[in-house]
């Protein structure tokens, strides 16, 4: 049966399921209390952002490639040597999947997360000449950019990116994929060598988090059968967008609060599990109960939720 999420108020999103359900969906369907963001966004110019790093250089800093292939226009190939400085570990939508994500390629983030705009041109070209070098070669196609056009002055840098904030270089998040057929939310960590924050392109949602433990608990929550239950009862499966955190209650992390303990520790296992082959099930039937111990779900509104996914 198909019924508005909120009968209260005009224009409400639809949900779809069995009828026993649709009134525990409702009952949970509540905002969280945490927010998503869209990941970097180069504006059609991955090609010029996206790098295969080659090796180290000699005297310092990174021999590079750039992803020509990723770029939505013609580019010139380029393999160059820039700073290490504002080179990041990529992450994609084909990065992630349920419980692990694993950066493959890097991002130069030129953006400064404060300013929302580019870094000043006169700082870049004097602090790192050899990555204001390499954009330059590209200024032209940077600045033909429709969204740069649309939302920036000429005075602007012209390797300015979207979607870059504070939340973009926190080191603790949890992303999933924007398309996918279901849910599927991972924890990203600082990488373990370099230390350098992972960073998730625009065909991920991240939500930042304070620590390991709150990120470990927000996955273990996204992934649940009660929550991917909500977000196949309304959501379009190619439209995982941040309004995914409108409808699923997370609450926020408590340290104090021994259930939200449990899922950090129940998201660690599941992770582990995954990351190195081990079964998972136990451990997410495990998160379902602590999940639906949250959130008052009935044991027969678990098992009907988990036979409706099983369904879809």
């Amino acid at each position: 049966m198909a019924v508005p999420i909120n009968p209260q108020v005009d224009h409400s999103p639809w949900m779809t399921g069995p009828p026993t359900l649709a009134g525990t969906l409702q009952r949970l369907m509540n905002p969280a209390d945490y927010r998503g963001y869209e990941g970097v966004n180069s504006g059609g110019a991955n090609g010029v952002y996206w790098l295969e790093i080659l090796e180290n250089a000699p005297e310092g800093g990174l021999r590079v490639r750039n992803l020509v292939e990723h770029s939505r226009h013609p580019l010139p190939a380029v393999t160059t040597e820039i700073e290490e400085e504002l080179v990041y570990p990529l992450l994609r939508g084909r990065d992630v999947r349920r419980w692990t994500a694993q950066a493959e390629k890097a991002v130069l983030l030129v953006q400064d997360p404060d300013t929302q705009r580019g870094y000043r041109e006169a700082w870049l070209q004097t602090t790192l000449p050899k990555t204001h070098a390499y954009l330059a070669e590209f200024e032209a196609v940077l600045r033909r950019r429709s969204a740069y056009r649309r939302y920036f002055q000429r005075s602007d840098a012209f390797y300015t990116m979207f979607g870059v904030g504070p939340y973009t270089l926190a080191p603790y998040k949890v992303v999933w994929r924007y398309i996918a057929k279901e849910l599927t939310a991972a924890v990203v960590l600082p990488d373990p060598v370099t230390g350098k924050v992972l960073i998730p392109d625009h065909r991920l949602i991240l939500v930042p988090a304070a620590g390991a433990d709150e990120a470990h608990y927000l996955a273990a929550c996204l992934n649940s059968t009660p929550s991917r239950a909500i977000v196949a009862a309304y959501a379009i499966t190619t439209q995982l967008s941040t309004h995914i955190l409108q409808h699923v209650p997370v609450p926020r992390f408590d340290q104090a609060n021994p259930l939200h303990q449990a899922l950090a520790q129940a998201g660690k296992q599941a992770q582990a599990a995954t990351q190195s082959g081990e079964a998972v099930a136990p451990h997410e039937a495990k998160i379902d109960q602590l999940v639906a111990d949250l959130w008052q779900v009935r044991a027969t509104e678990l098992a009907e939720m988990g036979a409706s996914l099983r369904q879809d």
